[in-house]
């Protein structure tokens, strides 16, 4: 049977770093793209809740303003009586 030749220890070590080397940049890569990712998904969010916030707001001055203009119906169909105070308090 013929002896088999071992690889040098500098051929290993250069093995083992390229191994360690690539499976690095893979996992950073893949850190990257992730990061990417959740940063793309972020943004969106932002625009989302940006865009929501807006729509409220509109709708609270729509009311807001229906709700002064329906208390002046109000005012002038009951008189000024309607700004005091009630004789009796309900709870």
């Amino acid at each position: 049977m013929a002896k088999r030749k071992l690889p040098s220890l500098p051929a290993l070590t250069l093995e083992f770093v390229s191994i360690v080397l690539g499976v690095l940049l893979a996992l950073g890569l893949s850190e990257w793209a992730a990061e990417r990712e959740h940063q793309a998904l972020a943004n969106s969010a932002l625009v989302n809740v940006t865009q929501e916030v807006g729509s409220n707001l509109e709708t609270l001055i729509l009311i807001h303003d229906n709700n002064v203009e329906t208390i002046e119906i109000l005012k002038a169909s009951v008189g000024p009586d309607l700004d005091e105070e009630p004789a009796v308090r309900l709870i």
